[in-house]
C-alpha cells in the first residue's frame, strides 16, 4: 500500500469519517455548503464524507516542535495559553527544535508535528519512506509588511527601477540559505533578468545579524524578518526587493506517523486552531488586550512591542488552495539547486493531506451538540 493509501486506511480503521461540509466560522453548515465544499475539494483529498470525531475521553498528549516562538504560530501558541487545547482534551507541549533537527524525532514518533516552513529536508524524508504530511497552512502575510529581501542601493541603484542584474556574483543571505520558500521568492525575482540562484552566493543569516551584515556591506542583499525590516526603512542605503505574496507561503504544520495514526486527535487539534483563529485572531486582534497579553507571554516579549508590529492573517477555514502547486514549484527549484537526494519528483498531492483541516474547519463551524 502506498503512503497515501495507508493514511486513508488508518482513518477508516479508527472509525473516523471526515467531512467536507465547510461553512464560515460562526454559521451553521447546511447541506448546500457541504455539497459545495465537497465539489471544490482539491484532487487527491483522501477522506470520505462523514461526521466530526467524538470528544476525546481523558487526555491526549501532543508534542509540536518549533524553531522559536513567533507571531506566525499565534493560533497554536494562543490556544496553549488560554486553555483551549486543554478544554478539548489535549495536552499540547512545545519542543524547541530547528526544522532540520525535528526530522528525526518526527519520523520516529517522538514528536507529533512541526510548525515550520517546508524545506529540502522534508522532501528528502518523504522520498526515503517517512510518512509526513503538510496538513495545515500557516499565516497570510500582511499586505503592508516588507518582510523579505532587502538590497543595498550601491548595488542595485536608487532609481525607480532596480538593476536586479547587478546581483550576479553577489552574496545574498537568508535564514535557510535559500533552501526553502525564501529561495523560491528570490529565484522569481532573479528570473526576469536571466539570473538564477546559481548566479549568486547564498549564505545563512537571520535576525539582527542579517541587518548588520547588510548595513556593513558584507552581503548585497538579505532576508529581513518581521520586525527587523522596520529598522531598515530608516536607512536610505537600503531598499525593499520583495517578499511573501498573499496565500500559501510554505509555512504550516507538518505531521508525522504518530499524528497520522491518531486522526481523531489530529482533527481535534486542528479544530481548536480553527476556533481560536476565528474567535481571537481576526482583524484588529492586536487591539485586544487579553489576546495580546497571552501572545506576549508566549513570545517572551512585551504587549507594547507586539502592538507596534503589523498583524498577520489567520484563516479559520485552514484553506490549503495552491499548496500542491507551491510544493511542485519549490521541489523543482530545489532539484535545480542539487539539494534533493532523488531524481524523480514527488507529486505535490502526495505531500499534502488537507482532509483533516477541511473536517476540522467544518466541525469548528458546526453548532455544539
Amino acid at each position: 500500500m502506498n503512503r497515501w493509501g495507508r493514511v486513508v486506511a488508518v482513518a477508516a480503521g479508527a472509525g473516523l469519517a471526515l467531512s467536507y461540509g465547510v461553512a464560515s466560522a460562526g454559521t451553521e453548515p447546511d447541506d448546500t455548503a457541504a455539497e459545495a465544499a465537497a465539489s471544490e475539494a482539491p484532487a487527491g483529498s483522501a477522506a470520505p464524507a462523514g461526521e466530526c470525531p467524538a470528544p476525546i475521553e481523558g487526555t491526549e498528549d501532543v508534542v509540536i516542535s518549533i524553531s522559536r516562538p513567533i507571531l506566525a504560530f499565534a493560533p497554536v501558541l494562543l490556544a496553549m495559553q488560554n486553555g483551549a487545547f486543554e478544554e478539548a482534551g489535549l495536552n499540547v507541549t512545545i519542543e524547541p527544535l530547528a526544522a532540520a533537527e525535528a526530522l528525526a524525532p518526527l519520523s520516529q514518533g517522538r514528536i507529533d508535528a512541526s510548525l515550520t516552513s517546508y524545506s529540502a529536508g522534508y522532501f528528502n524524508a518523504v522520498d526515503s519512506g517517512i510518512d509526513l504530511r503538510w496538513v495545515m497552512p500557516g499565516y497570510d502575510a500582511n499586505a503592508d509588511s516588507q518582510e523579505g529581501y532587502w538590497v543595498r542601493t550601491d548595488v542595485v541603484g536608487d532609481g525607480e527601477e532596480m538593476d536586479i542584474a547587478a546581483l550576479a556574483g553577489e552574496t545574498i543571505g537568508s535564514p535557510t540559505a535559500g533552501m526553502g520558500a525564501g529561495g523560491l521568492i528570490l529565484a522569481q525575482k532573479l528570473e526576469p533578468v536571466g539570473l538564477g540562484l546559481s548566479d549568486i552566493t547564498l549564505t545563512q543569516l537571520a535576525g539582527t545579524d542579517a541587518l548588520v551584515a547588510l548595513e556593513n556591506g558584507a552581503v548585497a542583499a538579505t532576508w529581513l524578518s518581521d520586525p527587523i525590516w522596520v529598522e531598515a526603512q530608516d536607512n536610505p542605503d537600503l531598499r525593499y526587493l520583495g517578499g511573501y505574496g498573499p496565500g500559501i507561503n510554505g509555512s504550516g504544520l507538518v505531521v508525522g506517523p504518530s499524528f497520522l495514526e491518531r486522526p481523531e486527535v489530529l482533527v481535534t487539534f486542528l479544530r481548536v486552531v480553527s476556533e481560536t483563529s476565528a474567535a481571537h485572531l481576526q482583524e484588529g486582534f492586536l487591539e485586544n488586550d487579553e489576546v495580546v497579553a497571552h501572545l506576549a507571554t508566549a513570545l517572551d516579549t512585551t504587549p507594547e512591542a507586539l502592538q507596534a508590529g503589523l498583524p498577520l492573517g489567520f484563516d479559520p477555514t485552514l484553506n490549503m488552495d495552491g499548496a500542491v502547486e507551491f510544493l511542485d514549484e519549490l521541489q523543482a527549484l530545489m532539484q535545480e539547486q542539487g539539494v534533493l537526494e532523488y531524481d524523480e519528483l514527488i507529486p505535490g498531492a502526495e505531500l499534502i493531506d488537507d482532509s483533516f483541516a477541511v473536517t476540522a474547519a467544518a466541525c469548528a463551524a458546526a453548532p455544539a451538540a
